[in-house]
């Protein structure tokens, strides 16, 4: 089961292998001050978007059962691509930036709407479903 939530939080749950997989994708407010740069932030990251894949869970840290938080920084420009996609924070290291990575790079905005500056957190966490 695949939902989609978007709000000032992007929530996305899946169930893999028997486990209830939840990643949620959280904006966080990023102000530019006396910035004349044509692009602009809008502190929310899920304004405007138009798709995001779900990041894959990576085998590694699930055979580990491993949670994790990656923090993303990134710009869309006017044809709504992502680009200047780079990982600020990753906790633990080495196991989901490879993830995060790919699936900031894949999302689409609103085209003519360019955006400078966004930053979010993807949250890996793995809950079990008792039924």
């Amino acid at each position: 089961m695949i939902t989609t939530f978007i709000t000032m939080h992007l929530h996305i749950t899946f169930i893999a292998k028997g486990l209830h997989m939840r990643v949620v994708i959280a904006g966080l407010i990023l102000l530019i001050s006396g910035c004349s740069a044509p692009l602009q932030s809008t502190g929310n990251p899920s304004e405007g978007l138009v798709y995001a894949p779900k990041p894959l869970y990576p085998s590694q840290a699930y055979q580990k059962r491993l949670t994790g938080i990656v923090k993303v920084k990134y710009d869309v420009d006017a044809s709504g691509k992502t680009y200047n996609v780079a990982v600020i924070q990753e906790w633990p290291k080495g196991y989901f930036k490879e993830s995060a990575l790919q699936s900031v790079s894949k999302m689409k905005y609103i085209q003519n709407h360019p955006k400078q500056g966004l930053i979010i957190n993807i949250k890996y966490r793995l809950v079990k479903i008792i039924n």
